[in-house]
């Protein structure tokens, strides 16, 4: 019977290790995209005087 102590190998074939590298890097490249996007969005709200209500409404 295997201790309880046992080291586990990582495999690098092991799926939990994949899911968990690729989980990472999704959140990493998401996080840039959004990062991204909210600075364009906030560079174009700020070309209107009246901030966001008036890029929204631009009645």
């Amino acid at each position: 019977m295997p201790g309880i102590a046992e080291t586990y190998e990582i495999d690098p074939t092991d799926p939990y290790w994949i899911s968990v590298v690729a989980y990472l890097i999704a959140t990493w490249i998401i996080k840039h995209i959004l990062g991204a996007l909210l600075r364009e969005a906030n560079s174009h709200i700020q070309e209107y005087p009246g901030g966001m209500v008036q890029a929204l409404n631009p009645a």
